[in-house]
């Protein structure tokens, strides 16, 4: 499988947050915009340039679902979810490149590559050398 079709790498600006007040105001009610819980591994993004449910890997992080937006987050800017405010605050926005992953195209990279480790060495062709 070919990674240049699978995702695209993007430059965003990326900066922390959490689901209390200060981060969220008065949406903090422990959702994402997918009404799904604010827990594990999320970014919040612009649909409009990053669809949600899509994964996105960053350095340092791993890869996250996006499943949250936010007031704040317009066009090439992502939001880390973390648990607490204080973790949040650590992740100073910092401009990173990511890999945006359709969430098809990931599980199938994910089952190629599984594939790949699993697969069994090539024995070396007949009359080959050392």
């Amino acid at each position: 499988m070919n990674s240049a079709v699978t995702f695209y790498a993007v430059w965003v600006l990326a900066s922390g947050y959490c689901p209390c007040e200060l981060c969220c105001g008065s949406n903090a009610c422990g959702l994402t915009a997918t009404g799904e819980p604010a827990t594990g591994l999320i970014v919040a993004v612009d649909p409009r340039c990053i669809p949600l449910r899509s994964i996105v890997e960053l350095p340092g992080y791993g890869a996250a679902v996006a499943k949250d937006t936010g007031r704040l987050i317009k066009r090439w800017r992502v939001d880390v979810f973390y648990s607490t405010h204080e973790q949040a605050k650590q992740l100073k926005p910092k401009w990173v490149q990511v890999r945006v992953w359709h969430p098809d195209a990931w599980a199938l990279e994910q089952r190629y590559r599984a594939l790949v480790k699993a697969r069994p060495a090539t024995p070396a062709p007949k009359g080959a050398t050392e």
